[in-house]
């Protein structure tokens, strides 16, 4: 099953704001989100394409672990803040290995 994670959304996801929100203009400010797990962006990802708010952790993980997964990270160079980037590879790095 191939995915195509687009690096922005998830550099903006690690910045603790909801990429795939209607509308970000009337939020305030978010935190950086601490646990920026790939796995945990899936969550949120996955959630999003099905529309659907009961997907959690443990089927994301089960989902890797069983069945063939190609994953596509795209975009890297559209994450502009640099310490962002850096986070993106380190998370992207924890999860291959």
């Amino acid at each position: 099953m191939p995915l195509r994670i687009d690096l922005r959304d998830y550099g903006t996801w690690l910045d603790g704001s909801d990429p795939f929100a209607e509308s970000n203009s009337t939020r305030s400010p978010a935190k950086p989100r601490r646990l920026g797990a790939i796995e945990r962006f899936l969550v949120a990802f996955l959630a999003t394409l099905t529309e659907s708010d009961s997907i959690d952790l443990a089927p994301v993980e089960d989902l890797l672990d069983r069945f063939p997964i190609l994953i596509v990270f795209d975009g890297l160079d559209e994450v502009a803040q640099r310490e962002t980037r850096q986070r993106v590879v380190a998370e992207i790095e924890k999860f291959i290995l």
